[in-house]
């Protein structure tokens, strides 16, 4: 993408989507997790969200969507983000590494664990380079 950019003229980044489960431990935010996507799961929507997305955008293939339902029941299929903020943000860092400009991120409660990644992985981005 970044080549064809270039090509052509232009600079561009490229940018992603993340679910975030950020917990003091890595047993807590996989449990945390585990529980909003699996057990909690409202299984008739997320058969027909899944069914939709599948006829309409043609992007995965039968087994992605086997394979992946945590991520679709957990975060509408984006890519997931679970561990301590240590984990979030080495893995923010290999995502930047592999060229990645930058990543949405959503939570499940924006207002309990917003403040939380705030306080914990921003400060880590910032010592990694990624945040100013």
């Amino acid at each position: 993408m970044k080549a064809r950019a270039r090509a052509a003229g232009r600079e561009v980044g490229v940018f992603t989507t993340c679910h975030v489960v950020c917990r003091p431990s890595a047993d807590e935010a996989q449990a945390y997790y585990e529980h909003y996507a699996v057990t909690m799961q409202d299984t008739a929507s997320v058969d027909r969200y899944m069914k939709a997305k599948q006829s309409f955008s043609g992007s995965h293939d039968e087994e992605a969507y086997r394979l992946h339902r945590k991520r679709f029941a957990g975060g509408a299929g984006t890519y997931p983000l679970v561990g301590t903020p240590e984990d979030i943000a080495a893995e923010m860092v290999r995502m930047e590494a592999a060229g990645f400009a930058g990543t949405t991120v959503s939570f499940v409660n924006f207002k309990d664990e917003l403040p939380y990644f705030i306080e914990t992985v921003l400060p880590l981005l910032r010592d990694a380079g990624l945040r100013t």
